[in-house]
């Protein structure tokens, strides 16, 4: 398992390193034709997260012992977190459908309150856990390299999915736009940690 995955991000760092003519053309969304289908959304991912692992190996200029004990904690981390987001929202669709009744049932929404919120903290755990785990394994300077990385990794991925909103003719979410020069801060929670 760990030979292929070794063998896709070898896959992705040739294609990357080749150019852009060496990706095959995507076809394109006609724009308004609705939200990314689950498959997209997780070939997405996946791509995102061998395109971290093989930028982290790099920046980080992790050895081959520390990428064979790192790569597996972030998977664990990967995993986790999808099971979050999967969970989280399945609660959150809940909550709402009990708002909407009219006159809510206090005990049932006290119960997805409770479980949200207990979720939230099991995530936040184990992101802990591998945070402290990676800490033993990574080196000071390495650390701090982590810190920027993922700041850094998290803005630029963040800059591709707005561009990519806004080809592909799907509306902006809700709030206000950023002004030029302007830099938000990021919210905290657990969507916003990339490892």
């Amino acid at each position: 398992m760990a030979r292929n995955r070794l063998l896709r991000v070898t896959l992705v760092l040739l294609l990357f390193s080749a150019g852009s003519a060496a990706w095959p053309a995507q076809p394109q969304r006609p724009p308004g034709t609705g939200a990314p289908t689950p498959q997209e959304i997780e070939d997405l991912r996946e791509t995102v997260h061998i395109l971290m692992i093989s930028r982290l190996k790099r920046e980080l200029q992790l050895s081959d012992e520390q990428q064979q004990r790192i790569v597996p904690l972030i998977d664990e981390l990967e995993q986790a977190r999808g099971r979050y987001r999967q969970e989280s929202r399945r609660r959150l669709e809940e909550i709402r459908r009990l708002l909407a009744s009219g006159s809510p049932p206090e005990r049932e929404l006290g119960e997805q309150v409770r479980g949200a919120t207990e979720l939230r903290r099991g995530f936040e755990a184990e992101r802990v856990r591998v945070e402290s785990e990676m800490t033993r394994i990574l080196s000071p300077v390495q650390q701090a390299r982590l810190l920027v990385f993922l700041q850094d990794f998290r803005r630029d991925m963040r800059a591709r999915l707005e561009g990519a909103r806004g080809r592909s003719g799907r509306p902006r979410p809700a709030g206000p736009r950023p002004r030029p020069g302007w830099e938000p801060v990021p919210d905290e929670g657990p969507d916003d940690e990339d490892l």
